[in-house]
């Protein structure tokens, strides 16, 4: 019901939903450097990298902004394969 949703969660709730994250964002990102490593080469990403080509691969607006050589193509190429 629409009151059983609105509950808010316990501590330990909370503390268990953002483990199940930081444990599913680190899935993607180990098949995410896999394909990297296959295609290009690359053995880790680089500051800000992974969080960009998430989020590109969410469909979610990006604009990465980087110093020079600091791995902006990688960010549209990678979810481009």
């Amino acid at each position: 019901t629409l009151r059983e949703a609105a509950t808010p969660l316990s501590a330990a709730e909370v503390a268990e939903v953002a483990e199940l994250a930081a444990a599913e964002l680190a899935n993607i990102d180990a098949r995410l450097l896999a394909l990297a490593r296959k295609w290009f080469g690359i053995t880790s990403f680089r500051p800000g990298q992974a969080i960009t080509i998430r989020n590109v691969l969410a469909g979610v607006d990006t604009l990465a902004l980087m110093p020079t050589g600091a791995g902006k193509s990688l960010c549209y190429q990678l979810p481009a394969l």
